[in-house]
């Protein structure tokens, strides 16, 4: 039995589709919620992403700290209680 060499161009077209796949999934699924949603991250080329990311990072755009400050602070409030419903097998 032979294997069949597959080239660099064949996974690039193969990673091409899998992306496109996984990108038209992502828009169908967001968009058959309610509510309708996108995935942020299909809305930033590279520079907006450094942009954002350096925006979240400033001071005065304090949101991201205090989310994850809440987070820190209600752990095991959250962690818990979803430990004890959690079926075991």
């Amino acid at each position: 039995m032979s294997r069949r060499k597959t080239t660099i161009f064949e996974l690039s077209k193969m990673l091409v589709l899998e992306r496109k796949e996984a990108f038209a999934s992502s828009v169908l699924d967001g968009l058959s919620d309610c509510p309708k949603y996108l995935p942020s991250h299909f809305m930033y080329d590279e520079a907006g992403i450094e942009l954002f990311d350096n925006i979240c990072g400033l001071d005065e755009y304090y949101i991201p700290k205090v989310e994850s400050q809440i987070l820190l602070d209600v752990r095991k409030n959250i962690s818990v209680p979803l430990w004890e419903q959690t079926p075991r097998l």
